[in-house]
């Protein structure tokens, strides 16, 4: 559905938001990253690792938002999917 590189400088914040719809699963991999720039995603916390993806449901319940309290910019490869594309192809329940 959708893919952009997202670059995001030291002290930017990213403010809690939600998706537009309820089909669509957020995919990230990590291309630079920065220990502490956090993704926040309901009350869970984590940073990206380069070379790893990080996945969650791009929908309109989950809030999620981006604070970067590192020192350089952090890149990510950012892929939206829609769930029912994917269980076309996927034999688990996403």
């Amino acid at each position: 559905n959708n893919c952009f590189i997202s670059k995001l400088s030291p002290g930017s914040v990213i403010n809690p938001h939600k998706g537009l719809t309820s089909d669509c699963i957020r995919i990230h991999l990590g291309l630079v990253c920065d220990p502490d720039c956090k993704i926040t995603i309901g009350n869970e916390s984590r940073s990206w690792e380069e070379g790893k993806l990080l996945a969650f449901k791009y929908d309109d319940q989950n809030i999620f938002g981006v604070k970067h309290e590192g020192t350089f910019d952090r890149i990510i490869l950012s892929l939206d999917l829609s769930i029912s594309y994917l269980q076309k192809y996927v034999s688990n329940n996403l």
